[in-house]
């Protein structure tokens, strides 16, 4: 580190200087944002650890968010890695590879002094350094001493008119569009701490079935409450109309109920002999040397389950007649 030069703490910078250097900076955006910072900070394993380089006035030269995140290998073995949404955000300046060259120099010392593996970090596309035709070609980060691991985005101008969005579309595209728009789906915005609830308990849902582990409660609290009320953050919910059709089809249920319960007789009758014939057959094909689940079913277990199933039906008929009633 020069002696021109000196690293703050975010929290030494406070809330209003860093958001306004973001603001004025084209390679700052929402992921520097002092919010987002303390929102990530809800993850498990995450610490916050962002800084600022000044110079000797206290003038703000860059600042990158940066989260200390420990792992822990087979829960014993902790892996220490610093990870920075965003990337480093430096203001406009000639002297931006000396400014490029102090950070890289803090974070080699951050590596060390946490006795990190690695510092990765990621810039996003929406970023106006990277938008407009006077974007840059290489990845920027490498500048920074990083290594190039640039991939592709592929992003929709929404300030066309809609339908030369939908022209550029796959036909496929085009038709599931049209589909959708047929459908009982209905989209809607999100908005208050009901919704907060909804949209949670959503993402356990969907973290549960692909094995992922949910994010905390409070970080999806922060979104809710510090992004969505300023236009940072829009979130949607996706919902199935109730439509006078489904009502028209569970009262058209009562009239079908004679015809319905002499099929059922019918039907009952013919599971009895295709069960029973099925459990016996099998019993003759098994082999004494295998183990078999498949046992004979005597013709009281197959009739048992038989007047189950008009039961079943029965009571379905019940209960049409009864919301007809009503």
């Amino acid at each position: 580190m020069s002696a021109a030069t000196e690293i703050k703490s975010r929290l030494d910078v406070g809330r209003e200087r860093w958001d306004a250097f973001v603001n004025e900076t084209d390679e700052g955006w929402l992921w520097h944002r002092w919010d987002l910072i303390e929102a990530l900070a809800f993850w498990p394993g995450y610490e916050d650890a962002s800084f600022a380089l000044v110079d000797r006035q206290g003038t703000l030269l860059a600042l990158m968010p940066l989260h200390r995140v420990v792992t822990r290998v087979a829960r014993v073995m902790p892996i220490v890695r610093l990870v920075s949404l965003g990337g480093p955000a430096s203001a406009r300046s000639s002297k931006r590879e000396l400014i490029l060259s102090e950070l890289h120099d803090h974070l080699l010392q951050l590596i060390a002094d946490h006795n990190a593996v690695a510092a990765e970090t990621q810039i996003a596309a929406l970023t106006p350094l990277l938008r407009g035709p006077g974007a840059p070609k290489d990845n920027p980060l490498v500048g920074a001493g990083f290594e190039n691991k640039q991939t592709e985005t592929w992003m929709v101008d929404l300030t066309r008119r809609p339908d030369e969005i939908r022209r550029r579309y796959s036909e496929l595209t085009r038709r599931e569009l049209r589909k959708a728009s047929q459908s009982e789906i209905r989209l809607r915005e999100a908005a208050g701490s009901k919704d907060l609830e909804i949209y949670y308990r959503l993402h356990l849902e969907t973290y549960a079935r692909t094995g992922a582990t949910p994010h905390p409660l409070a970080y999806f609290q922060a979104i809710f409450e510090k992004f969505q009320p300023v236009g940072l953050a829009r979130i949607l919910f996706a919902e199935r109309r109730r439509t006078r059709d489904a009502t028209r089809r569970a009262q058209s249920i009562g009239p079908a109920r004679q015809s319905l319960t002499r099929r059922a007789a019918k039907t009952g009758c013919c599971l009895t002999r295709r069960l029973f014939r099925r459990a016996t057959k099998a019993s003759r094909t098994t082999k004494p040397d295998k183990l078999s689940s498949i046992r004979p079913i005597p013709k009281s277990a197959a009739l048992a389950a038989s007047n189950n199933l008009l039961a079943r039906i029965c009571g379905l008929i019940i209960a049409a007649r009864f919301i007809r009633g009503a």
